[in-house]
């Protein structure tokens, strides 16, 4: 099995990946292996804990760590947006600190198109790309226009004012 990843190489350090999310059940330890066997070093989860439950995915962070993958689990409602305050700038930054190490990081919600869409736009603007770039490079990566809704791309666009403000 290979974990299918739209990935980002166009950083000077670091992976930005989007994927939709893992097959759980029985499938969640080969799906996490197969994450690993394709260099994924950090995996951030954006389901609720109302999807992780539906699609079986609750020993995400244990098998995860068996695999020596850091795991975030960072709720957000589908086709929405995270609040915009310091926990989520916190992960935001943690991540880039991550990738700065030449880490892997990979993002998922339902299908990689909005949340992890958003996500990892956010984790491009901190490296120094416009939200446009952003989100045309991953449209391009991912195949199919991303994010999912405006309100997604206007916070990213609020997120890059307030970060290039600070």
């Amino acid at each position: 099995m290979r974990a299918q990843l739209y990935s980002l190489h166009e950083l000077p350090v670091g992976c930005i990946s989007i994927i939709a999310r893992p097959r759980g059940g029985d499938w969640l330890m080969d799906e996490i292996t197969a994450l690993r066997e394709a260099g994924v070093h950090v995996l951030v989860s954006l389901l609720t804990p109302l999807e992780v439950d539906e699609f079986e995915l609750a020993e995400e962070a244990a098998f995860c760590q068996t695999q020596d993958i850091p795991f975030f689990s960072f709720p957000i409602i589908d086709r929405s947006v995270p609040p915009l305050n310091d926990r989520t700038l916190a992960l935001i930054q943690q991540l880039d600190e991550q990738r700065m190490q030449g880490k892997h990081i990979a993002l998922h919600c339902r299908q990689g198109l909005g949340r992890a869409a958003l996500m990892a736009a956010s984790l491009l603007v901190l490296a120094g790309w416009s939200p446009e770039k952003a989100f045309e490079h991953l449209s391009r990566t991912r195949g199919y226009p991303v994010p999912e809704t405006e309100e997604q791309r206007a916070w990213v666009a609020s997120l890059a004012t307030r970060y290039l403000v600070e």
